[in-house]
């Protein structure tokens, strides 16, 4: 595994692996993995798997509630995202940014790395990534107070996702949705 030529390949194999960790809930293995595989995808200039990997680490250090790291790893992504061009990835990434600075309660920022993410994959089109980013904005009018903006934006996910059938996306908004109305009485 230690051979350069199997570098690309052993990487993958530490993104997954460190995925699993994660989706465990054993995050030092889970960084450990990420950390390799971020080494080898950075030798090799394979752009995709860094992002990936930045990613990998945002998410666990989101769930380790080290906030300010995460939006760092998420901010590398983005960097990366931009500069590989593709527009799911990119979209990905500013949704990702926003997740970390609503962890940060910068509501305001987040609702703009969101709106960016949502005019990117409404003009191309991209309805089945819209549903994540209405449901993210969502859940911040919600901590804000504005329970008409969240529901609309609970609604709107909704819909995309009994367009597309994902049955958990229609489970969380039905969820949030339930739970805005019992708020508000």
């Amino acid at each position: 595994l230690n051979s350069n030529n199997n570098l690309p390949n052993t990487s993958r194999i530490l993104l997954l692996r460190g995925n699993s960790y994660d989706e465990f809930g054993r995050y030092k293995e889970a960084t450990d993995d990420f950390l390799k595989a971020l080494n080898g995808y950075i030798s090799s200039r394979d752009t995709l798997g860094i992002i990936s990997t930045y990613n990998g680490l945002g998410t666990v250090k989101r769930k380790l509630n080290d906030t300010i790291q995460s939006l760092v790893y998420f901010k590398k992504a983005l960097d990366y995202s931009n500069q590989l061009g593709n527009l799911e990835t990119i979209i990905n990434s500013y949704t990702n940014v926003g997740v970390g600075y609503r962890n940060l309660d910068s509501f305001d920022i987040a609702l703009k790395y969101y709106q960016t993410a949502l005019d990117l994959a409404h003009q191309n089109r991209l309805y089945h990534l819209e549903m994540r980013i209405n449901l993210n904005m969502a859940n911040i009018y919600g901590d804000l107070g504005d329970f008409q903006s969240a529901l609309k934006s609970y609604y709107l996910s909704l819909q995309v996702c009994k367009q597309v059938g994902e049955e958990y996306g229609m489970l969380l908004n039905y969820k949030n949705i339930a739970f805005t109305y019992n708020t508000i009485k």
